[in-house]
């Protein structure tokens, strides 16, 4: 039976709205003006809002949003979500509906679909829309079904519901104190960042610990981070900087726009003026951080975003690649875009857009003309890819789109990567939005080797030398779905590039230089040469150990060939920067016709202890000539010092999680400035502890117990840190 409310709003409908009011009824309900007014208190005899039940448990179930440890309604866009509102009395001949208001928007109206107005209907809603349906009453209380576009802005919402005693009367705002969250949906087929697969959704937006990838070409190892997107202070901070800075709302609905601007929100540098009003981390190569902390301490990013908040949003100090890409995948996934982060192994820094990794040699000097290029390879770099379609862009663009937040090079005048298409990188089309060229140079870039002669006017002239068509991108990993395997290591390198050395790799590379700053690279305009030299390295070298050092020289022709070549060993940021000239020293080898010779050299842990830096890598580079043709030779190659593995034992005692760590240093010096850090979602906020030297291979021991925060099935991270040696870390899962 209809109440008398009901038969009355029917009446004013008319046939074929299918609503309780006209559109123009609508628009006279909820004026502009009346939001800002504060709510009118309303006499006895007229019907109020007793209760809104956003109904928590159930709609946070169904969004996959129960994990958030803010307790209000977070739903994904393109999905229902259900509502109980209870009235003072039951509803006479009263129109009433709900109005969202998005936060942070410059100018609200429903114009611009910052202000959505919803009165109650009883038709079934229209896919695309916003809408509320009515689906029961029992007296004052009305069961609502709200349905949710799968193209609405992502941000919080305003929340009041709104009464019309008379269809002429001011409406009455009842303002509820928490917002509405509005997340992407990866679960709704029409949202942009739909993805395929329960297992890939799992891991890409609900995970909150996985790793990032560090080590070398030779070995990889997962370093544990803890993403904590669903942590309170990181809820906030990720959806003030939304708010705030992707000032036009309706941009907030676009995944291209949000990750974009989210790489540049992460990242700080004071030198640039446009970065100085934004900036949530602070990166720093040098080594000196006295005055911050050691990238190498960061064991997961909720720490970063606490201490920015604490702060009053300044600069947190310090990162480098790996700790901005999972600060922004935490972002990513607490907005509800499926992120991951990659690890490119050997990874081109091209500062010139010319998609080669260019070393120019002084042809009387033999020396490196670092003023003629500033290009650059990293020992590995950390960025992350964001899943989502690319309306913006031609067919098959979209999918896994690289973003990076480390700031390398400027973009648009900003410090700020992607989203560039993998798909585009793989086949070389570098003119496809955003930043492809940069992107695909750190991948698939040729190292080329130059010969410059300086001239009496104009620049010097150059020569191509040698191409090592395979020095880069190298062992792409990310870290493969699912929560119970651990952290195993997924090779994505196919997605990237083709098989090395394929014609299909080879035409990327060619078409995507075409479009550099140095189109005619690829001219053929030399012989190729008989001598060939290699850097062979051991594919782990502990810290502590020699470092065995092989060149190999390879005579191609038919005739003896006499080599002689200088070898230089640097200490190397990974960032591919030398600290240091460590060793030098000079060969000479006949290699007989169609032969192979190799020299044997090694530095030991005495020598290189002495340059020690985060992170450290140490780099062999060879430069040489052959006596009987002038053919010079050059090529180079890196290894990383790995840090040694520590023993972690965690378990429930009581009511009291016990951890149990131990490693022995294995270094000939001892471990000073020593801190230990714990985090772990059961746990609540990380700890970090400051411990005794280590002394030179001495045996450390750390033991602790304290109370879960938290029930559930977690990895807890034990990271060891001293000015000396980081990322001595063991990882756990354990169960509350």
């Amino acid at each position: 039976m209809s109440t008398p409310m009901e038969t009355a709003a029917a009446t004013r409908a008319g046939r074929n709205s299918g609503r309780f009011v006209d559109v123009a009824e609508a628009e006279r309900a909820y004026l502009g003006d009346g939001r800002d007014k504060p709510e009118a208190p309303s006499r006895p005899d007229q019907l109020s809002l007793k209760e809104l039940d956003f109904q928590l448990e159930r709609n946070r179930s169904l969004h996959h949003t129960s994990d958030y440890e803010i307790k209000n309604l977070f739903v994904r866009r393109g999905q229902r979500f259900d509502l109980t509102v209870t009235f003072n009395r039951e509803p006479k001949t009263e129109v009433f509906g709900l109005e969202l208001t998005v936060r942070g928007a410059k100018v609200s109206s429903a114009h611009n679909g910052t202000v959505i107005r919803m009165p109650f209907s009883r038709s079934e809603e229209t896919l695309g829309e916003w809408g509320i349906r009515v689906v029961g009453t029992k007296g004052p209380e009305y069961q609502l079904v709200v349905s949710c576009p799968p193209n609405a802005i992502v941000s919080r919402y305003n929340v009041a519901v709104v009464i019309l005693d008379t269809e002429n009367a001011e409406p009455r705002y009842f303002k509820q104190k928490d917002p509405i969250f509005v997340l992407f949906n990866a679960w709704c087929r029409e949202d942009t960042v739909f993805m395929e697969g329960d297992a890939e959704k799992d891991e890409y937006v609900l995970n909150d610990t996985g790793c990032v990838f560090t080590g070398s070409t030779r070995r990889q190892y997962a370093r544990p981070w803890v993403f904590g997107q669903f942590e309170d202070i990181t809820t906030d901070v990720v959806f003030d900087l939304l708010e705030r800075w992707v000032e036009k709302a309706k941009s907030r609905a676009d995944p291209v726009v949000v990750s974009r601007t989210f790489t540049h929100l992460i990242n700080y540098l004071p030198t640039d003026e446009k970065a100085s009003k934004v900036g949530l981390l602070v990166g720093n190569w040098s080594g000196d951080y006295d005055d911050g902390k050691s990238p190498s301490s960061w064991t997961g990013s909720t720490a970063i975003y606490e201490a920015y908040a604490k702060s009053n949003c300044e600069p947190v100090k310090y990162g480098q690649c790996w700790v901005f890409s999972g600060v922004l995948c935490t972002a990513m996934r607490c907005l509800g875009i499926p992120c991951r982060s990659v690890t490119n192994f050997s990874s081109a820094h091209d500062t010139d857009a010319s998609m080669t990794i260019d070393v120019i040699l002084d042809s009387e000097t033999k020396e490196t003309l670092d003023y003629m290029s500033d290009d650059s390879v990293w020992n590995f770099h950390v960025w992350n890819e964001a899943f989502f379609t690319r309306p913006d862009l031609p067919p098959l663009m979209g999918g896994w789109q690289a973003i990076d937040a480390t700031p390398q090079e400027s973009s648009e005048g900003f410090f700020q990567m992607g989203p560039a298409p993998i798909a585009a990188i793989r086949q070389g089309l570098t003119y496809m939005n955003y930043d492809t060229k940069f992107a695909f140079a750190e991948v698939n870039a040729d190292r080329i080797y130059w010969l410059a002669t300086k001239k009496d006017m104009g620049p010097p002239e150059l020569k191509r030398l040698w191409c090592d068509t395979n020095a880069v991108g190298v062992r792409i990993s990310t870290r493969k779905p699912g929560r119970e395997i651990g952290n195993i290591r997924e090779d994505v390198t196919a997605h990237y590039k083709f098989a090395a050395g394929s014609d299909e790799e080879r035409s990327a590379v060619e078409r995507a230089v075409s479009f550099g700053t140095r189109p005619n690279t690829y001219r053929p305009d030399r012989k190729e040469d008989d001598v060939e030299v290699e850097v062979l390295l051991a594919e782990d070298t502990p810290s502590g150990s020699d470092i065995e050092l092989k060149v190999a020289v390879n005579n191609k022709s038919s005739v003896s060939r006499t080599v002689s070549f200088d070898v230089v060993a640097y200490m190397c940021f990974y960032t591919g920067l030398g600290k240091a000239n460590m060793k030098s020293m000079k060969k000479e080898v006949t290699v007989p016709s169609g032969k192979s010779v190799q020299t044997l050299d090694a530095i030991g842990p005495d020598l290189y202890c002495r340059y020690l830096v985060d992170q450290p890598c140490i780099k062999f580079c060879v430069f040489g000539e052959v006596k009987e043709t002038s053919q010079l030779i050059v090529c180079q190659d890196t290894v990383s010092l790995t840090p040694p593995e520590m023993k972690t034992e965690a378990k429930l005692v009581g009511y009291e999680v016990k951890i149990e760590a131990e490693f022995v240093n294995p270094l000939p010096i001892a471990l000073t400035n020593c801190t230990i850090r714990i985090e772990c979602p059961l746990i609540g906020r990380s700890m970090t502890l400051g411990q005794n030297d280590v002394p030179p291979k001495g045996v450390y021991k750390f033991g602790m117990s304290f109370p879960p925060q938290k029930k559930g099935k977690k990895h807890l991270v034990v990271d060891f840190d001293s000015k000396q040696m980081g990322n001595v870390m063991g990882d756990i899962m354990m169960e509350v």
